[in-house]
């Protein structure tokens, strides 16, 4: 039963610490941003460079579908990390055939 109750909470530390990092890199990226006027000059030479090629009408399609279907991805892990067991067992009916259809 410990065993059990360790390893939620190491569940739930590892759960923690994605958007610990997370905030500790647009932490950096905005801090860059207001006090470095350099990063804020490449971020915007870099938007530039790569907007007009991803925003291009096929490869625009293509962008928007990885997207989405990164979306999709990250949600169903998201949800299947928070289910304990994701298979759902149907009872098996041996008398189903035994029983007799209304009707008949």
């Amino acid at each position: 039963m410990d065993s059990k109750k360790s390893q939620h909470d190491q569940d739930r530390k590892r759960r923690g610490i994605g958007p610990f990092w997370l905030g500790i890199i647009v932490g950096m990226l905005i801090t860059g941003i207001i006090f470095y006027r350099t990063v804020f000059e490449f971020l915007i030479d870099a938007s530039d460079s790569v907007l007009p090629v991803v925003t291009m009408p096929g490869l625009l399609e293509l962008t928007v579908g990885f997207i989405g279907f990164g979306v999709v991805l990250l949600v169903n892990h998201l949800r299947r990390r928070e289910q304990d067991d994701e298979w759902i067992v149907l009872d098996d009916d041996e008398d189903e055939d035994a029983v007799p259809k209304e009707g008949n």
